[in-house]
């Protein structure tokens, strides 16, 4: 059996949701804390197999991945399960990406959030089809990035200052009279600059360079 601790704001919700954990055959214990100043002590005192972290808690923060990602950081390596989200994509996929290991939102029930307790102790994701998708896709797009990213390690220390300049719209000539070289030399680089990255023009290199970078 697991034992979880639960992080939420209002007393009256987290008691209610104890109780009803409480009621499962499946949990050893279950505690409660109302605010993320106590979390650390909490979970050193409930010996927490997987924290429970009600979104709302965390809504004064800057940005909706810091709702998860206070609590990951505070959680020393144990999963977080986020609750309470809305039935959206992005705020699942944002919890997901701030290293939540499951999410549950308003419309999931109470067998499902056990459920994805159980998982996330287990280390296995319980995600709907089309979230499994669209992190498939995030995945894609990461690992495209790290290629070009990749790419952009063969061009040399020079190369890679003339494409910053590149970047700015500089010509060969204003590039020559800016590093005080041929503009011969400056044409042999940028030609080098584009088999090395396996493009056709001065744009496609400056583009590759501004999605690696972003």
């Amino acid at each position: 059996m697991l034992n979880v601790l639960l992080c939420v704001e209002s007393r009256i919700y987290g008691q209610g949701l104890s109780m009803l954990l409480r009621s499962s055959d499946r949990f050893d214990e279950v505690s409660t804390t109302y605010c993320l100043d106590g979390l650390a002590s909490n979970l050193d005192r409930a010996c927490a197999d997987v924290i429970v972290i009600d979104a709302a808690i965390c809504a004064g923060q800057a940005g909706h991945q810091d709702v998860v990602r206070s609590p990951f950081d505070l959680a020393r390596g144990r999963p977080v399960v986020v609750l309470g989200l809305r039935d959206g994509e992005e705020d699942v996929l944002a919890s997901l990406e701030a290293g939540a290991a499951g999410c549950v939102t308003h419309e999931h029930s109470i067998d499902e959030l056990i459920n994805t307790i159980e998982a996330a102790a287990a280390g296995e994701l319980l995600c709907p089809p089309r979230i499994a998708r669209r992190l498939q896709e995030r995945l894609a797009a990461l690992a495209s990035v790290k290629a070009q990213a990749a790419i952009l390690n063969r061009l040399s220390q020079k190369e890679h200052f003339i494409l910053s300049l590149l970047e700015q719209r500089m010509s060969n000539k204003q590039i020559a009279r800016h590093l005080g070289l041929e503009l011969s030399t400056i044409k042999n680089h940028v030609h080098s600059i584009l088999v090395k990255l396996r493009v056709s023009s001065r744009t496609e290199a400056v583009s590759l360079m501004q999605v690696a970078n972003s």
